[in-house]
């Protein structure tokens, strides 16, 4: 089983979104109230707004105010993660579970299952996949607007000849800290170990916090 001290949760939220503005003032307290608090000291919160490092600080959390570099579009979060590894000096045998706060449906539950998922697999790195919604063999690449060459070349006309295949969810992200270094940027490599999910909310745009928001009164 996993050492409560060396695990740390890393929350990355940036200020700016173009979806939903300023989505997470809304959803980091949801990320922080999923965690016991017996463990809220090894949350790191990685941010530049304001707002948010008020709030969150006296939920006891370390704040890491994220360079400018850090917060734009272009950053990636391998970036963000290594930051915050040299921020706090991050010792390469512990253990980092990265939450993104976009996915409010998220449980401490979920999590432990997934560490589990982890160490039984004797894994580096983690990431979550779910059902794709449609199959890549059926995809195609878009010329000219009205014309369009295959995606993935293949011979195959029925789909229950196509290769199985899922799609990649950062629902919940568990590595080594030695492992930071060797991901690329959409946080895998060749000995990532994928963790099975259903689908779940994924709030970009308004609409889809009003999703959750509605989930969770039907469920009350």
């Amino acid at each position: 089983m996993w050492n409560n001290e060396k695990l740390k949760f890393i929350i990355p939220a940036r200020k700016g979104s173009k979806g939903m503005p300023h989505k997470n003032r809304v959803l980091v307290p949801l990320v922080i109230n999923s965690i016991p608090k017996n463990l809220r000291k090894n949350i790191i919160l990685s941010t530049d707004d304001e707002e948010i490092i008020k709030k969150s600080i006296k939920e006891g959390v370390i704040i890491r105010e994220r360079p400018h570099e850090l917060a734009t579009d272009t950053a990636s979060l391998k970036d963000v993660i290594l930051d915050v590894i040299n921020f706090q000096s991050i010792q390469d045998d512990e253990l980092l579970a990265v939450l993104y706060p976009t996915y409010p449906e998220r449980t401490f539950q979920e999590i432990l299952k997934a560490l589990e998922f982890f160490h039984k697999n004797n894994l580096d790195s983690m990431l979550c996949k779910k059902k794709t919604q449609t199959h890549p063999y059926m995809c195609m690449l878009e010329k000219d607007s009205i014309y369009g060459s295959e995606l993935i070349p293949h011979p195959y006309y029925r789909r229950q000849d196509y290769p199985k295949c899922f799609e990649v969810c950062h629902y919940i992200i568990i590595l080594r800290a030695s492992e930071a270094k060797k991901i690329n940027d959409v946080l895998l490599n060749k000995k990532t170990g994928f963790y099975k999910i259903k689908n779940k909310v994924d709030v970009d745009y308004k609409k889809d916090y009003e999703k959750y928001v509605r989930g969770q009164i039907y469920e009350s």
